[in-house]
């Protein structure tokens, strides 16, 4: 086992180098969450070539005032965070 980020695991999983853990070893999955356990499988393949290793939550606090003093309504926060540079010189 090797711990690897995403997109590597990705690209190795579609170029075919990883096998389908499911039919090496079947019920591979059965003791993780099964939420995390389905979405660390790589879209565009068949089976299941990588384990999640560990899964966290995204966090975001901000301060109200400072909404407010930039303009912003805190009542209603950015949806995303993508593309950054469109939502950080306003705040």
């Amino acid at each position: 086992m090797i711990n690897l980020n995403t997109d590597g695991a990705e690209a190795l999983s579609k170029a075919g180098f990883l096998m389908d853990l499911e039919t090496a070893a079947p019920g591979i999955g059965d003791g993780l969450i099964p939420d995390l356990y389905k979405e660390s499988a790589v879209p565009g393949t068949a089976g299941h070539q990588i384990l999640p290793w560990y899964g966290s939550a995204n966090v975001l606090t901000y301060d109200t005032a400072l909404f407010k003093a930039a303009g912003l309504d805190p009542a209603r926060p950015a949806a995303s965070s993508s593309p950054p540079w469109q939502i950080l010189p306003r705040a």
